[in-house]
């Protein structure tokens, strides 16, 4: 097996029909390493960062992806090896065709810690804990004066195995969530005249998704909250990726329109037999109708009709995702320091980094279920009674 360090990032176009020749030919990769994905994120959050994508080559032919980036960390000295899509994708790892996937795996891990040139840590973010690449990593020995690779674990990840009917879908629920969700779809159609569920999956998805970015900010604003939608770049980014999934059938976007005007949206994603929700939001002056539930019912029926056998909540440990889900996965982050007081640095820089952003999250926790508490006082619903549409599990740059 060959090495390629690309540098030039006129490369995706270059490499785009193999990488996704490679994607196809990995089980293990996810709809956050495909070439569409992957190349917006560097198009719209690439500025000040150096490119390095490392491409392994068997006999000519592409079977390993490692598409990566070093940048300083906050304009210090100090420069951090991440993958590209850091950040706002939910598994990220090497792709790596599956006829040789640890070999592969291997080599990039050994390439890595021979090459130091340009970086002090390489801070691996996201990885699933099942991946080829994390148990290569646990084998891999370089002797006593090696650079050391640390796993931590991050967040977790809940989903749902899915059967092959909604109706066992309900059954495996509680009896508090299966009349729940029965209840609010009739309340709605009580309530309005016109309740319409709709599924966006091609065409001209723009507005759609519009209506999603000004719902999902809403929410976030509701609870004296910055939201991750909130930039127009990030904004931009993701009406771009919409287009291109929506070109591969990979869009899912799911609104609900109450006597014509949208009030709740999820924006999900689909492909081979996984169906990820990624990003929601819903009015919160109607918290009362509990939209979430509605919505995230049609979404799990959808999963089902298409014979999906997973829908992943993703990352983030919101409470409402645990009132669906039969399990949850928790992702690792790999971390590469090298002996030497620039690396000890910024690794102990990192990990103080990391302990903020989870207390940050604790406290956004807090405060957003106090909100929803003041919220459903009037209406007499207790916490087991409403279930919100996805508001961000860490989704952040």
């Amino acid at each position: 097996m060959k090495i390629e360090v690309i540098t030039d990032p006129g490369a995706f176009q270059h490499l785009r029909s193999e990488w996704s020749e490679l994607v196809n030919l990995s089980r293990e990769a996810t709809i956050f390493q495909t070439w569409e994905w992957q190349e917006a994120w560097w198009q719209y959050f690439g500025q000040c960062k150096q490119l390095r994508i490392l491409v392994v080559r068997q006999n000519g032919c592409v079977v390993g992806i490692a598409p990566l980036y070093v940048s300083s960390h906050f304009r210090t000295p100090f420069r951090r090896l991440a993958f590209v899509g850091c950040g706002i994708s939910d598994y990220l790892t090497p792709i790596l065709a599956d006829h040789c996937a640890e070999e592969a795996a291997t080599d990039l891990l050994q390439y890595l810690t021979d090459h130091f040139h340009g970086w002090d840590v390489a801070d691996l973010q996201q990885i699933s804990p099942d991946s080829t690449w994390l148990r290569m990593a646990s084998e891999l020995d370089n002797g006593s004066h090696a650079p050391l690779l640390t796993a931590q674990e991050m967040e977790p990840c809940p989903y749902i195995s899915l059967p092959a009917r909604w109706e066992e879908v309900l059954g495996n629920l509680g009896k508090k969530m299966r009349s729940n969700i029965g209840y609010y779809e009739r309340l709605l159609h009580r309530t309005y005249q016109d309740a319409d569920l709709l599924l966006h999956r091609d065409g001209d998805i723009g507005s759609a998704m519009n209506e999603m970015f000004s719902l999902h900010q809403r929410r976030w604003r509701s609870r004296w909250l910055p939201g991750v939608l909130g930039s127009a770049r990030v904004q931009a980014f993701h009406q771009l990726v919409a287009r291109r999934f929506a070109e591969n059938g990979w869009l899912r976007l799911h609104t609900l329109s109450l006597d014509g005007r949208v009030a709740a949206a999820l924006y999900c994603f689909q492909r081979r037999d996984r169906y990820y929700y990624y990003l929601g939001g819903f009015d919160p002056n109607l918290a009362r109708m509990s939209l979430g539930t509605v919505l995230t019912a049609a979404a799990i029926k959808q999963a089902v009709s298409e014979s999906c056998r997973t829908f992943d909540f993703l990352r983030g440990r919101e409470s409402y995702k645990y009132r669906w889900c039969s399990g949850d996965s928790v992702n690792r982050r790999l971390i590469i320091t090298q002996p030497g007081m620039r690396s000890r640095i910024l690794y102990n820089w990192l990990q103080w980094e990391w302990h903020l952003a989870e207390h940050a999250k604790t406290i956004a926790d807090h405060r957003s279920a106090n909100s929803d508490k003041k919220r459903r006082a009037g209406s007499g619903k207790t916490d087991a009674d409403v279930t919100a549409v996805g508001v961000g599990g860490g989704h952040d740059l």
